[in-house]
C-alpha cells in the first residue's frame, strides 16, 4: 500500500483476511496509528517507512525475516514476540529501551543484521549475540556506553556521542565511526532554539 488514507481497522481488516500475505509494505499510509500483526504464518517480510502517524508495531510471528521501520517523524512503540526466523531488524525512531533491546536480541537466535538510528531512549546498550554480523547504531544520541558480545561481527557503524565502548567481534572486519564531540548539536535541536 503506497499513499493512502486508511484507519487501523481497516489494515486489521484487510490482513485478516487475506492470511496467505507473504510481504507487507506500508508507504506514506496517512491515519496508519496501530499495526498489530499476528497469526499471518506466510508473511516473511514487513516494510513500514513514511508513515507518519505510526505510533506503535506489533508483532507476533513465527516466520517474519525481515523488519524495517522508517522514515517516521514521532516515536514509534514496538513489540516483537515469537518471531525466531527474524535475521535483519531496521528501526527508526523506535521508543525502545535498553532492557528491552537486550532481552529482545537474545530471544532472536539467527538475527544477522541490527539497525538502530534514532532511538533516542536507548542509554546503555548491551548486545549479545553469536549470529549477528551487522551493526549500525547511528544518532542514538544518549547512548553512554556500548557493550557488544558478538564473536561473529563482522560489520559495525557508529554514528553519535563518544562513548564507553567494549567489544568481543574478534571477526569485526569492517568498522566505521563517525564521533561527535561536544560541539555537535543535533539537527532536532536547531529548531527548538
Amino acid at each position: 500500500m503506497f499513499t493512502i488514507d486508511c484507519e487501523d481497522n481497516v489494515i486489521s481488516n484487510l490482513f485478516s483476511g487475506c492470511p496467505l500475505i507473504e510481504e507487507m509494505i506500508c508507504s506514506g499510509c496517512e491515519g496508519l496509528g496501530t499495526i498489530k500483526l499476528f497469526g499471518l504464518y506466510r508473511l516473511n517480510k514487513i516494510k513500514l517507512v513514511y508513515n507518519r502517524d505510526l505510533k506503535a508495531v506489533y508483532i507476533k510471528n513465527l516466520n517474519v525475516s525481515s523488519l524495517i521501520v522508517s522514515g517516521l517523524t514521532i516515536p514509534f512503540k514496538i513489540g516483537v514476540y515469537h518471531c525466531m526466523k527474524l535475521r535483519k531488524i531496521s528501526l527508526e525512531l523506535a521508543s525502545i529501551k535498553d532492557d528491552w533491546l537486550c532481552k529482545t536480541i537474545s530471544e532472536l537466535l539467527i538475527l544477522e543484521s541490527l539497525k538502530l538510528v534514532y532511538c533516542h531512549e536507548l542509554k546503555s546498550i548491551k548486545i549479545s549475540s553469536s549470529s549477528l554480523k551487522k551493526l549500525k547504531i547511528k544518532k542514538c544520541l544518549e547512548v553512554v556506553k556500548l557493550q557488544i558480545d558478538t564473536p561473529n561481527l563482522s560489520v559495525f557503524s557508529y554514528e553519535g556521542y563518544m562513548f564507553s565502548f567494549s567489544s568481543n567481534a574478534f571477526t569485526l572486519s569492517n568498522i566505521n565511526l563517525f564521533l561527535y564531540g561536544k560541539w555537535y548539536v543535533a539537527p532536532s535541536q536547531w529548531y527548538e532554539r
